[in-house]
Formats: C-alpha cells, sequence, structure tokens
C-alpha cells in the first residue's frame, strides 16, 4: 500500500520485508518506505530496491549506523565481534530458535555494540506464547555473550558491556517460573514474586519485567527460594553455553574473523561455517530437531 505510487523495482520480495516489519505501524511501514526512496535517490537510483528497502527498515529499528573508526579502537571492535560470533553461534545451534537473518559489528544510534538479527517467528509475536524449550534456548543465547568473551579473551578481560544481556537473562529466568515451568518439587507452594508481561513495542521475544514485590500470601522463605532456583537456572545455563561455545570453538574463531574483515555477515554464512566447523554432538542434536514443528 504504502509502496503502491513509488518506483519501486519488480523484484521486490514482500514476504521476506513482512517479516522483517513485524510489529511495525503503519506510520513506521509509511516512513520506511519513504526512507528507501531516499536512499535510491541518493545512490542515483530511478527505482527503489529490494536493498534500499532492508536498509530503511533497520535504521527504522537500530537508527543510523555511524563510522566506527571515530570511537572504536581495533581491540574493542574485537571485542564486538567476540561477542556477536557467540551470540550467532549459539542461535545457529540451537533448534528452537529463530534463524540468523544476519550478524553486524557496526554499531547504530539504538545498536551500539553491534547486533544478531533473528528472522522473527510471526506465530510467536503475535500470540505471545512460548515453550519451555524456547524460554531455556533462549536464555542461553542471552548469555553466549558473555561465554564468548570468557572463552576467547579469557575470565580476566569480562566486560561490562554484557551487562544489559545478563538482565536480559535473567527477566527470562523469572519468566520460565512465573509461567509455571520451574523444577522446584514444591512449586505448587511458591508463589510468583511478580509479573513479566510481553512488551509488543520490543522484539520478538523479548520480556519486560513489571514488577517484583511479595504477594500478600508468599512468605520470605519462598521468596528466596524461587529468587535462589533463578539464580541456580542462570548459573547453569552459563555453564552450558560456555561449554557450548568451547566445545564449537573452531567455528567460533571463524566467524569472529569474518565479522573483523566484513562487518556483516547474513545468517546462511553463518550457518555453511557452522555445518563446517562445529562440533558433531551439536550438529547431531540440530539435525534431529531440523524437521520438528516447533511452537
Amino acid at each position: 500500500v504504502h509502496l503502491r505510487d513509488k518506483p519501486v523495482s519488480t523484484e521486490i520480495d514482500y514476504v521476506s520485508l513482512a517479516s522483517l516489519m513485524g510489529g511495525m505501524s503503519g506510520a513506521q511501514i509509511a516512513g520506511v518506505a519513504n526512507t528507501a526512496c531516499f536512499l535510491a535517490s541518493r545512490e542515483g537510483r530511478e527505482e527503489v530496491g529490494q536493498t534500499d528497502l532492508v536498509a530503511a527498515i533497520e535504521q527504522a529499528k537500530y537508527g543510523r549506523t555511524y563510522d566506527q573508526s571515530r570511537f572504536v579502537g581495533a581491540a574493542r571492535k574485537r571485542r564486538f565481534a567476540v561477542m556477536e560470533a557467540g551470540i550467532s553461534l549459539a542461535a545457529t545451534l540451537l533448534p528452537a530458535i529463530e534463524p540468523v537473518e544476519y550478524v553486524t559489528i557496526v554499531p547504530s544510534l539504538r545498536s551500539p555494540l553491534g547486533r544478531t538479527v533473528l528472522k522473527p517467528h510471526v506465530g510467536r509475536y503475535t500470540t505471545g506464547v512460548w515453550t519451555y524449550r524456547y524460554l531455556r534456548e533462549q536464555l542461553l543465547v542471552a548469555l553466549a555473550g558473555r561465554a564468548a568473551e570468557e572463552v576467547v579473551l579469557g575470565r580476566e578481560e569480562l566486560s561490562s558491556l554484557n551487562q544489559h544481556r545478563l538482565q536480559f537473562a535473567r527477566q527470562i529466568a523469572f519468566k520460565i517460573m512465573n509461567s509455571g515451568m520451574s523444577e522446584h518439587p514444591d512449586y505448587e507452594h511458591i508463589r510468583g514474586l511478580g509479573q513479566n508481561y510481553f512488551d509488543p513495542s520490543s522484539e520478538p521475544g523479548r520480556f519486560t519485567q513489571y514488577t517484583v514485590t511479595l504477594d500478600s500470601n508468599q512468605t520470605r522463605s519462598e521468596a528466596v527460594d524461587m529468587d535462589m532456583e533463578v539464580e541456580a537456572r542462570l548459573n547453569g545455563s552459563y555453564r552450558e553455553v560456555l561449554s557450548m561455545l568451547k566445545r564449537n570453538r573452531a567455528a567460533l574463531d571463524a566467524l569472529v574473523e569474518a565479522l573483523l574483515a566484513r562487518e556483516k555477515l547474513p545468517g546462511e554464512e553463518v550457518v555453511e561455517v557452522v555445518e563446517a566447523l562445529g562440533h558433531p554432538s551439536d550438529l547431531e542434536h540440530r539435525a534431529k530437531w531440523a524437521e520438528h514443528q516447533l511452537l
């Protein structure tokens, strides 16, 4: 609709564009169309192409990119590559996670560390329904950036750059608890510390912690038990993803070097690297669930 009166190429893949624009309002989509026209005009093209529209969508989501050479030295750029390589590797190996669309270390206004973008799962996004398997694997992905730092750079070189991702990981752990998926033997006697709600303005699968309070029927002991289980889940998940990245060190290093050389990799290339250099046990597990329909 918003491209109807604009000079658009006949080779536009509207299905893939729609998947990238999940959750956008009509006004935002109109802005994307106008930005794409501007980008095409700036490059001297008479028609708006697929690359113009994809670039406009990314700009709407993450803000304009900027020249990182002015702000980021070689050491920090390598750290960004390590973190994003770890995240994209974990996301590719874990079968319940959406496929990687692309991974980049080019900073933008709303994504200053780079980003790993997953292809949106429309059903999950629109219904807000996630399985235990998905949440558990999403927790591993959220911790993968920090784990990659430890594997490649060493524990003494861990940084605070993953702080927001660690907070997100904790929110996922609370979501598992509040959704009745706890492994605590007495969970039926433990009431939630609060509630996590799905924020439709955020990316698919993102949770925002709304409140953490003791309710009138909850004892201090129950709250402590719940918090201890969250901590145990976080620590166990971190050990799991750390072990995964160590097993797949060859693939991790290859992705780091590719990102340093080119700054952005399509998801298909990430898959190629993982399938060529990944650990046999992880590839076997990934293949086992390849045909399984995951919610």
